[in-house]
Parts: structure tokens; sequence; C-alpha cells
């Protein structure tokens, strides 16, 4: 579910990149602190850049929009905030 709304607002142009930076944020900060968010970010954004690849083959669109691309790049830019690595308590 997750990664079809990020996939919707990433592909609508009509979304302004900074809303889908602070809706990306929101996404991200709200996975308990137990997991590691950089890595559920990557994730997130490979997974939606692939649905979008998929959809862009299926419907015969010869490029992804340059707003897209720019809503990428600067989510990739977000993920480098959150520390690598699982925080939280580990098991002993």
């Amino acid at each position: 579910m997750i990664v079809i709304f990020l996939v919707n607002i990433l592909s609508d142009d009509t979304i302004l990149p900074d809303i889908t930076e602070n809706i990306f944020i929101e996404i991200i900060e709200g996975f308990p602190s137990k997991f590691d968010k950089k890595t559920i970010g990557q994730m997130l954004l490979k997974t939606s850049e692939a649905v979008i690849d998929k959809r862009k083959s299926e419907f015969i669109i010869d490029s992804i929009s340059n707003i897209t691309k720019k809503k990428f790049v600067i989510l990739e830019k977000i993920l480098e905030i959150f520390p690598t690595g699982f925080s939280g308590v580990t098991p002993n």
C-alpha cells in the first residue's frame, strides 16, 4: 500500500517536489525506531522506481517526466539524513 501511494505522488506532476519530500519524511519517520529507516526508504524508492518503469513500458511512455526524476533525486538525498543500521534495543 505504501509503495502504491508513493508511486502515485512521485508520478503525479501536479504534486510539488517539496510536498513529496514532506510526505516521504512522514512515511519514513512513521516506522518504529527499531527499524533501519534508511534501508526502508531505499527499498521504498527502488520498488517505486521499478513500478514506475513497469508502468512506463506498459503504457508505451517514452520517458519519466523531469519532475518525477527530480523528486527521486530529492528523496534519495533525504535518505542521507537517516543513520544506517538498526536503532533501538537489540535482543540478548
